[in-house]
């Protein structure tokens, strides 16, 4: 009986992990190429369609969403740095070809971009979209 009741906390426990994980596909029961069917919460996500309704990007802003890794919002960029297949590079933004200024970082591991906008090395929203 003992046994029976430890297994079902760690499917509970795997089952709410599963909820609030980041892929490179996914962000929580948001997943890219599927239909948006429901409303989402605006202060904790973005979330682009195509014009048959289907999620082409999500930007998440909440703390409470993570990869495997553990990172997410709120994650310190140093740790995703120590991974050697991460890429970094500048957002800026333009107009035509004229550049009007600096947003921040992007931090891309596993597909999934991490960004920090005022450069203080912290993860302010994560970002993926469908290639």
């Amino acid at each position: 009986m003992k046994i029976i009741k430890i297994f079902c906390m760690l499917l509970l426990i795997s089952c709410s992990k599963q909820k609030y994980m980041i892929t490179s596909n996914k962000i929580g029961e948001f997943i890219l190429g599927n239909k948006l069917d429901n409303k989402y919460d605006l202060k904790n996500f973005d979330i682009k369609t195509d014009d048959n309704n289907k999620i082409t990007s999500i930007i998440c802003k909440s703390k409470r969403y993570k990869t495997n890794d553990g990172y997410g919002v709120g994650t310190d960029i140093n740790l995703i740095k120590k991974k050697n297949d991460f890429s970094e590079s500048k957002i800026t933004l333009s107009k035509e070809s004229q550049e009007i200024g600096d947003f921040g970082n992007v931090y891309i591991y596993n597909n999934i971009a991490f960004i920090d906008v005022n450069l203080d090395s912290i993860v302010d929203f994560v970002w993926i979209e469908k290639k």
